[in-house]
């Protein structure tokens, strides 16, 4: 999903411009479904599965509101301050969960 949105926001070419939305894409919805048969399947009892899955749908709606208020019409065409928003997001993303991942599988 990063190397999409590098390539989407410095790339001067349409169509490799293009193809890094074809990657941001990608690097969002693959993962969805992952992550909720992950958090299903880790949860027992039905009101606590219910209430995950329900925390989860309206937290990722919180990121539709994030966007409409980043991608502003005034930074028309490039839109950069709302892909550099994006990039700081992912690399937190990826910071925070994925050493911590790693060190619960070197443990058990």
């Amino acid at each position: 999903m990063i190397i999409g949105l590098v390539l989407l926001a410095f790339a001067n070419n349409n169509g490799v411009r293009y193809f890094g939305i074809f990657l941001a894409t990608a690097g969002v919805t693959a993962p969805v479904p992952a992550i909720y048969a992950y958090q299903t399947n880790n949860l027992r009892g039905q009101w606590k599965r219910g209430l995950s899955t329900a925390l989860m749908v309206a937290f990722c709606g919180l990121g539709g509101i994030t966007g409409s208020l980043v991608f502003r019409s005034q930074d028309y065409p490039t839109y950069r301050p709302g892909i550099y928003a994006c990039i700081v997001y992912v690399s937190i993303n990826v910071f925070a969960n994925f050493p911590s991942g790693l060190g619960r599988e070197n443990f058990h």
